[in-house]
């Protein structure tokens, strides 16, 4: 059995000494990565966020929606 492409690409990648040649590489692996949507890279933080469940009181956040609701619910200036 023979070397795995991932072995051989790893191989070649040790020899390279030139730093700005391996951040090139590095960025060209990277752009060829697919994207993750963004509902996908917040998933992680599901279990985060819902420790912070019921840490304020239903006082502050009606609070927190009325000042939000105010501050932002009008456009000021032309669009």
């Amino acid at each position: 059995m023979g070397v795995s492409i991932r072995e051989e690409i790893i191989l070649e990648l040790l020899s390279i000494d030139d730093q700005q040649l391996l951040q090139r590489i590095r960025a060209f692996v990277r752009e060829q990565k697919p994207k993750q949507s963004a509902v996908l890279s917040a998933v992680p933080n599901v279990e985060a966020v819902l420790e912070l469940a019921g840490s304020i009181s239903v006082e502050d956040a009606t609070e927190m929606q009325s000042i939000i609701n105010e501050e932002f619910a009008n456009i000021e200036g032309e669009w």
